[in-house]
């Protein structure tokens, strides 16, 4: 079927819809890289490409004016850089309390009361190892596989301290978190009880 199409002041030509015999085929692009297909144009890198021949993280820094030969950064630090912190890492190499001391101008290296000090008492040392190290129940008992359920000192440090416990027996214990293994309860007392 065809209309009429209003050309010009009162002219009016004929337009078809009828089929027009274009010459190809399917069989034109097989072989040819579809988009979905495509990955980043950086030698090297396998990510999927998004626009102008780059992933996103190219593009991003393409659009930031970051070098593409410039490393990436670590990504995965577990605890804070400031040396003598022990908390866990939160941004920029920084715990929560060291990155809000940068952003406020604050010195990073200043000893901040509770946090830089070492633990004093028995306690204080295993409630480092949980802040630094989490719960000992989300791992296996280093001796028998089951799952562990207290911190155990595995004995040894050189800033190891000894502290008596209810006036009945004396505790070691260490300052430094990465000193104690997670075990349950029977083979942690079967330790204790060993190394005496």
């Amino acid at each position: 079927m065809g209309r009429l199409k209003m050309n010009g002041i009162m002219e009016a030509t004929k337009v078809t819809t009828e089929c027009v015999n274009i010459p190809w085929s399917w069989t034109d692009y097989v072989g040819v890289e579809s988009v979905a297909d495509r990955i980043c144009s950086i030698a090297g890198c396998q990510r999927k490409h998004a626009a102008r021949g780059y992933c996103d993280f190219h593009l991003l820094r393409l659009r930031r004016g970051i070098s593409f030969d410039q490393p990436m950064r670590e990504i995965g630090t577990e605890f804070c850089t400031v040396e003598g912190c022990q908390r866990k890492h939160l941004a920029k190499g920084l715990c929560s309390l060291h990155y809000q001391r940068q952003q406020k101008g604050k010195p990073l290296d200043s000893r901040i009361k509770g946090i830089n000090a070492p633990p004093e008492t028995y306690k204080q040392a295993h409630d480092l190892v949980y802040r630094v190290r989490g719960k000992a129940s989300d791992s296996d008992c280093v001796d028998c596989g089951s799952v562990a359920e207290e911190w155990s000192y595995q004995g040894g440090c050189p800033r190891e301290k000894v502290e008596l416990v209810r006036g009945e027996f004396w505790l070691a214990y260490s300052p430094d978190p990465f000193m104690y293994r997670p075990r349950c309860i029977r083979c942690h007392r079967a330790k204790d009880l060993g190394s005496r």
